[in-house]
């Protein structure tokens, strides 16, 4: 009877170590049913396995009053299991027929049912007794409590399988895993039946969990890796999604530069940059398309915006556009940093002689007017750009004189 006890010992740890997971992690408390369901059936069995424990070691002792309080409690729970059981099988199926609701509802008329027959017991022993000196006697309505317990196990056992032919393929290794956990416990419960001290029930309990853990639990975590990894392809995608839609809404359309939207972002940086005292090396240059509106006018909006896109590749050649924006009709901005910012003075001079010579040859006419951040005088972006569009303006009068002398 040692043997008992220290087997009960070995079930809980075995049973511990291979639900570990199951036992611990936060996804079988609250992310699935099935899972929540079975974390359920997996804690419900360790008292179990406890009583069943307790009462061996009470059984060989015959300690006659802890060996009928175990005797009780572990009748109790051997009803407790089955509404475990039948809950296990019951949530996993979208479409509730009769012969699940008959099976649930048997389960709690058999709970019933034993704590009626328990009762009775204490007053007139049917099931088992216990002598004064601590023998432990059994009598026949013990058999009949776990041959109903059977038949419960052993009947939805088979319409489960009976369900294989009838459900789609893939609910067919989470039918044959409950049909395989109920088989097995109708079949330790006729051997409990037949000898009393060796734990049958319990190692039906073990051998049912671990093979329900291997064929569903595992293919519960592939499934929910697979979802997570789904999830976060698909946020790949949102995330993608969104960078194109950012960049569209921070492109022009027409030029292909960089948008009003994207200036008044960078505006805001530059601030942000100027507050904090971190501005170093920084100017702007404010562009103006001459004739844009006489274009317009004369030849129509698609000879305009043919100027506009000539205008942008002029500019192009000499500012890149990563720091080119179109921040109005016929207006542009360049914020110069680095090495534009360094060669700012042989850069703009090249574009300023271009644009002499398109003067000239009537090509295409912008004006331009830099202007460069003063540290501690400008306390924001403003006012560089003021100072940069007025030096716009006055060139742009000259490009009129200019073009009003050779025409």
């Amino acid at each position: 009877m040692i043997s008992y006890y220290h087997m009960m010992i070995f079930i809980i740890i075995i049973h511990c170590i291979v639900n570990f997971d199951t036992l611990v992690n936060r996804h079988y408390q609250y992310d699935t049913p099935v899972g929540k369901s079975f974390r359920m059936f997996v804690i419900g069995v360790i008292p179990l396995y406890v009583i069943d424990g307790l009462w061996g070691v009470f059984y060989l002792y015959r300690m006659r009053i802890p060996l009928m309080i175990t005797s009780f409690f572990y009748f109790m729970m051997l009803a407790i299991t089955v509404l475990l059981w039948i809950r296990l099988i019951y949530i996993r199926f979208s479409k509730i027929t009769l012969y699940l609701i008959i099976c649930y509802y048997s389960g709690i008329v058999y709970f019933l049912f034993m704590l009626v027959i328990l009762v009775i017991n204490i007053f007139n022993p049917i099931v088992f007794s216990v002598d004064q000196q601590g023998i432990y006697h059994i009598y026949s309505f013990r058999a009949v409590l776990l041959i109903i317990q059977s038949i419960l196990f052993f009947a939805s056992s088979l319409y489960l399988l009976h369900l294989m032919k009838i459900v789609d393929k893939n609910m067919h290794l989470h039918i044959l895993a409950r049909a395989m956990f109920g088989l097995i416990m109708a079949v330790m419960l006729l051997l409990h039946m037949t000898y009393v001290p060796a734990p049958f029930y319990s190692i039906g309990c073990l051998i049912a969990t671990c093979c329900y853990y291997k064929f569903i639990v595992e293919k519960l975590k592939d499934d929910h890796y697979q979802e997570l990894d789904r999830l976060l392809r698909k946020e790949q995608e949102y995330k993608k999604q969104i960078n194109n839609i950012e960049l569209i809404a921070n492109t022009d359309p027409l030029t292909g530069v960089k948008s009003a939207r994207a200036y008044s972002e960078a505006i805001s940086e530059i601030d942000d940059l100027i507050l904090k005292d971190k501005l170093q090396e920084f100017g702007v240059i404010v562009f103006d398309v001459n004739n844009l509106k006489s274009t317009n006018d004369k030849y129509g909006h698609k000879m305009g915006d043919i100027l506009l896109m000539t205008a942008t590749r002029t500019i192009i050649k000499y500012f890149t556009d990563h720091d080119l924006y179109r921040i109005g009709g016929d207006e542009f901005v360049v914020m110069l940093k680095g090495k534009q910012f360094t060669n700012r003075k042989m850069i703009l001079a090249d574009f300023e002689t271009e644009i002499e010579n398109n003067v000239k040859n009537k090509d295409v006419i912008i004006a331009s007017g830099i202007s460069i951040y003063r540290p501690r005088q400008d306390t924001c972006y403003r006012l560089i750009f003021e100072r940069a569009d007025l030096r716009m303006y006055d060139c742009k009068a000259l490009l009129k004189v200019m073009e009003q002398s050779y025409h």
